[in-house]
């Protein structure tokens, strides 16, 4: 009977009904539902289920994680980053995390930095010396935070020092 009232909450048209369902569905361990919310069109239900979600089925999880990974919510990005610098160190996680980095520098947004300083963290935990080649480009990123992080994780990479050069530009 539970099942048939979880539903009509996972599936429920307002999005918040369907974050409090992942809640729900993972204290029920209902992975298959927890699951669909894992790919919710509404980033804040994505963001709500894929840690409960690797806390039941890692595997499926890591789907999920990959496909989160490929959208711009910041949020969203800044948890999946979170949750991918806590699993076991592998380099296969590096390439779609430095797509998702690069996706949401393109937006040119200051709140993006949250979301890619998380990333740039994970990406120094998986990465090994010769990716980073590939981080190059954010030492002259347009928020100096970023910058300096970049160059952090390129000097861990490869063993050598490297200086943030931000290229930052005026706010309106």
């Amino acid at each position: 009977k539970s099942a048939i009232h979880m539903e009509a909450f996972t599936t429920h048209p307002v999005w918040w009904v369907r974050m409090y369902a992942a809640f729900a569905t993972a204290g029920a361990k209902d992975i298959l539902r927890l699951d669909r919310l894992a790919y919710d069109d509404n980033d804040n239900v994505r963001e709500a289920a894929v840690p409960h979600l690797r806390s039941l089925d890692p595997e499926r999880a890591e789907r999920a994680m990959l496909a989160a990974l490929e959208r711009t919510d910041i949020q969203l990005i800044h948890t999946v980053a979170g949750l991918i610098k806590q699993a076991p160190v592998s380099p296969r996680w590096v390439p779609p995390m430095v797509n998702s980095l690069d996706r949401l520098t393109r937006l040119r947004s200051m709140t993006s930095r949250d979301g890619r300083v998380a990333l740039l963290d994970a990406i120094e935990r998986h990465g090994k010396a010769e990716d980073q080649a590939q981080l190059i480009r954010w030492l002259r990123d347009f928020d100096r935070a970023v910058a300096n992080r970049a160059a952090g994780a390129i000097t861990r990479l490869s063993g050598n020092p490297a200086t943030a050069q931000p290229t930052e530009t005026p706010h309106l």
